[in-house]
């Protein structure tokens, strides 16, 4: 049987194309990827709910082949802004190809990275699609990372979807400073894949930060000015919690050099924001701080005074014998210090060898501020329009979050919560029990019959499940 395909928007993702066609079509391959999409709490990208040929094949082609997929309704054109040119068709290929393995794209730690962002929009961009289509469409602007403002009406965008919760108690938003840094975000990042065709994005920032001091003549970057450039400009903040926890805990500068002089790491599209809003906006660097330590220093050094040090290092060693190389360091900052800028070369050789243990690298510290909004957020999500109670368990309460699955069990681990073994809001007998004695109030209140069918319709549990538990809960009366 034919089907009937609605014309979609340009701009519109396509998680959110595909939410029509399961509504509006009998494609039942269509309906378990979109239900997958809401139950895993993630996307491709922030927008496409499976690999593009998988989504030309659902949609049996009426929306265009995968690359204008990739094109139009997708953030690809903005992550690959961050990607160098020797790996771009490999990392096109990887959302393109039907396959579970991971994309080559870069991603944010866990509880920094963004979810599932299809249900946050702009309240007159969903006034404008449902005047014009009728229905409620998902703009892919509204979909990158970190955007809490439309960067075309320059309100704050609003969570209407259930899997979008997560996203919601994110952000914080409030009229000042904070709100003219998330704008301005917002309009860099809807405007950072239309740049592209100028400059490359690593070329560009090299350029502008050399220009101003921050590049010395052999090249280096000069990383130490630009953390302090950066969290300058960035101290007012922004409207969501975790960039600005990703500006304080995460070194962004450093994590972005790694990327750029690399051809086989992709930059992700914060970072890119990041790194070019701080080459616009930083300060010219003072001749006086371009100076590399060792400048001042280039006459011969003391004989008498190098052999003092490297005495008090050979000594230092004996005494603090099975410390690391790292804990050696932060032990005698100062020793460590001056014979790296005047005796680099004897230092190198006369340190213990690195030590590798060969353990499981420790886990990276969960943001504080994103589990303390997830802590002082009072709203139960799981109650549904209808007043049904919902079901006693973690996987309810994820669904109603709209998180990942490693996401809610990190959370939920360092909340003190009970995570994958969560039973609330009590034991499964009191919940048959209280959603029966709802159904019951609701039957009586609309004059329907009361019977075991109705009440189990009502309750929309089994009637086998009603009568055991039932059951279970006469015999401990």
């Amino acid at each position: 049987m034919r089907k009937t395909y609605f014309p979609a928007i340009p701009g519109e993702t396509a998680t959110s194309i595909l939410g029509m066609v399961s509504r509006t079509t009998d494609s039942r391959l269509a309906k378990q990827i979109f239900a997958e999409v809401e139950r895993s709490g993630r996307t491709l990208l922030g927008s496409l709910p499976c690999r593009a040929r998988l989504f030309c094949t659902v949609t049996e082609g009426a929306y265009g082949e995968p690359d204008h997929v990739l094109s139009v309704h997708s953030l690809l054109p903005v992550h690959l802004v961050g990607v160098h040119a020797d790996m771009k068709t490999r990392t096109v290929e990887s959302v393109t190809q039907a396959s579970h393995a991971r994309t080559l794209f870069c991603h944010l730690p866990l509880l920094y990275q963004c979810g599932n962002r299809h249900g946050i929009q702009c309240p007159e961009c969903r006034i404008l699609a449902r005047d014009e289509f009728g229905r409620r469409v998902s703009h892919c602007m509204h979909c990158a990372d970190f955007v809490t403002r439309c960067p075309l009406h320059e309100c704050n965008l609003i969570c209407d979807e259930e899997c979008s919760n997560f996203e919601s108690i994110m952000m914080h938003c409030r009229p000042g400073a904070m709100s003219r840094n998330s704008l301005r975000f917002a309009g860099m990042m809807h405007s950072l894949a239309d740049l592209t065709p100028q400059m490359p994005a690593r070329e560009r920032v090299r350029q502008l930060l050399a220009a101003k001091g921050y590049v010395t003549c052999e090249g280096h970057v000069r990383v130490e000015p630009l953390r302090h450039a950066l969290a300058s400009l960035f101290s007012d903040g922004f409207e969501d919690v975790r960039l600005n926890a990703l500006i304080r805990e995460v070194d962004i500068v450093a994590t972005y050099l790694r990327a750029a002089n690399s051809n086989r790491r992709a930059i992700h599209p914060v970072l890119i924001v990041l790194m070019e809003w701080l080459s616009m906006e930083a300060e010219h660097l003072l001749e006086s701080r371009r100076r590399r330590p060792s400048d001042s220093t280039n006459e011969a050094t003391d004989a008498t005074l190098l052999s003092k040090k490297r005495a008090e290092w050979t000594a230092f060693q004996a005494q603090c014998h099975g410390l690391t190389r790292t804990e050696m360091r932060h032990r005698a900052p100062a020793l460590w210090t001056w014979l790296h800028r005047h005796d680099a070369t004897w230092l190198t050789c006369n340190q213990v060898s690195v030590q590798r243990t060969g353990r499981f690298r420790a886990s990276r510290v969960l943001p504080a501020e994103v589990l303390e909004r997830i802590r002082v957020n009072t709203r139960d999500f799981r109650y549904s329009a209808d007043g049904l109670e919902p079901l006693p368990s973690a996987y309810q309460v994820r669904i109603s979050y709209g998180m990942s699955v490693l996401a809610f069990n990190r959370a939920a681990s360092r909340l003190n919560g009970a995570g994958v073994h969560a039973q609330l809001p009590a034991r499964r007998e009191v919940f048959v029990s209280r959603r029966v004695q709802q159904a019951r109030v609701l039957l009586a209140r609309f004059n329907e019959a009361v019977n075991e069918s109705s009440i189990a319709r009502r309750s929309r549990l089994r009637t086998d499940t009603i009568n055991r538990h039932a059951r279970t809960l006469t015999k401990k009366q």
